[in-house]
């Protein structure tokens, strides 16, 4: 969809700070432990009229006593990004100067046919500016000297990039409408396996160790003619569950992720079933407004009695939302239901966006009849994703939850709504302010 552009470097050079400079949002996680970012994070960058894909990844190591299954795997998806990169900014830091690993990994580069771009990042004075021109030894040409700290020189690499990417051959993605699916979850539920399974290739590190995802990963796809952002979190546990602070920062990515997503998929444990942290977080995602789908995971484990609980348990944990939440059992392994799912996604992103002529809304409202004291005078539709609408009383007091409830429901049924929150804020008429 997008030319795609890699970060590669060392550990502790300032990847994720220079991406999020780039981005201008913190997306990757910045945390002074090494190997903080272990997935490969994807956002998309608009610089010159023109769009790509940024790419944050691990930082490279070579030491062969790295062999535990997650530092193998953050090498994997390191050598699937430059593989799949249009062009490679290879960051080092200006204040360390060229390390022996800055050495083997510009070998390692060379031996690529890419785009390389080598930029000395922390240069935050002149004097650490003027120190750049040490990395011409490496070989790829003038380096750019940045400070993701204070953002000096990151224009200038942005100019360049645009400048050796061809975009011809890209879809102008400015009439593009991509749909962001925030997939959530307690830790070991199946959500990178689902995105895995979605994606039909291995982007994230899966392992049968709770915590392995620890940022917000966006995965890029098409399905249906529809660009997807599909993001992946970290497993969201209860604050006085985390105990280390890189915990507490993974929660926080997780619920930004949730506020600028469109649609939340809750994945749930089937052989375990729903507990408080589904509820918890089910709470925060309509909280935010936001449409939710749950994906009860590891049906291919689980017998006929565990799935009957399961349907009566469900039924019990959403009633409190007071909302028709669709459902679906899954299983990320045999990607059962997996297809179902994304079409059930779209139908809610269509009904998410759906716009309603003020006529068919006011039709709709004359076929209800007053509420006691309150008389329903007028509807609009104020927005769409979320969905909400302004209905003008004659007196406000008199609004009840039970008479938001109903006409609540009203819109939803009249409009086929189901599955999306709708908010109903009551005015009352001829008054330019709410009391």
């Amino acid at each position: 969809m997008y030319k795609k552009v890699a970060i590669i470097g060392r550990p502790n050079v300032g990847k994720s700070s220079l991406f999020n400079k780039i981005t201008k949002r913190r997306i990757s996680i910045v945390y002074q432990e090494a190997h903080t970012t272990r997935d490969t994070i994807h956002s998309k960058v608009s610089h010159n009229n023109s769009v790509f894909e940024l790419i944050d990844t691990g930082g490279f190591d070579f030491d062969i006593t790295l062999k535990d299954d997650i530092s193998l795997s953050v090498k994997k998806r390191i050598k699937e990004a430059m593989a799949e990169a249009d062009l490679v900014i290879f960051l080092c830091d200006v204040q360390d100067g060229i390390t022996p690993l800055d050495s083997d990994i510009a070998e390692m580069l060379r031996k690529l046919d890419k785009k390389i771009i080598i930029a000395a990042n922390k240069a935050d004075n002149n004097k650490l500016q003027e120190d750049a021109v040490s990395f011409y030894e490496l070989g790829f040409g003038k380096p750019y000297p940045v400070s993701a700290l204070h953002g000096s020189g990151v224009t200038e690499l942005l100019d360049e990039i645009t400048k050796l990417l061809d975009f011809k051959d890209v879809e102008d993605s400015s009439t593009v409408k991509d749909i962001k699916i925030v997939v959530v979850g307690r830790p070991n539920a199946g959500k990178s396996s689902y995105v895995n399974s979605v994606l039909r290739l291995e982007k994230l590190i899966v392992s049968p160790t709770p915590g392995t995802t620890i940022d917000a990963v966006d995965s890029y796809f098409k399905y249906r003619d529809k660009n997807f952002i599909l993001i992946d979190t970290a497993g969201l546990k209860h604050k006085r569950k985390l105990k280390q602070p890189v915990e507490v920062y993974s929660m926080l990515r997780a619920k930004e992720a949730i506020v600028r997503s469109d649609i939340a998929i809750l994945i749930v444990d089937g052989t375990i079933g729903f507990v408080s942290d589904d509820k918890h977080i089910l709470s925060y995602v309509y909280e935010n407004k936001k449409p939710c789908v749950v994906l009860i995971n590891k049906y291919d484990l689980m017998n006929k009695k565990e799935i009957e609980i399961d349907l009566v348990k469900k039924a019990e944990f959403l009633k409190f939302m007071g909302e028709e939440i669709p459902f679906l059992f899954v299983s990320c392994l045999s990607k059962q239901n997996i297809i179902k799912s994304l079409d059930l996604t779209i139908s809610i992103f269509e009904k998410l966006n759906q716009k309603i002529q003020t006529s068919k809304l006011n039709k709709m409202l004359h076929l209800l009849e007053s509420r006691g004291k309150i008389k329903l005078s007028y509807i609009v539709q104020a927005s769409t994703n979320p969905q909400i609408f302004l209905l003008f009383v004659n007196n406000k007091r008199h609004i009840s939850p039970d008479t938001e409830n109903f006409v609540k429901n009203k819109i939803v049924k009249h409009f086929g709504l189901e599955g999306v929150p709708v908010t109903v804020v009551f005015k009352e008429k001829n008054k330019e302010r709410e009391e």
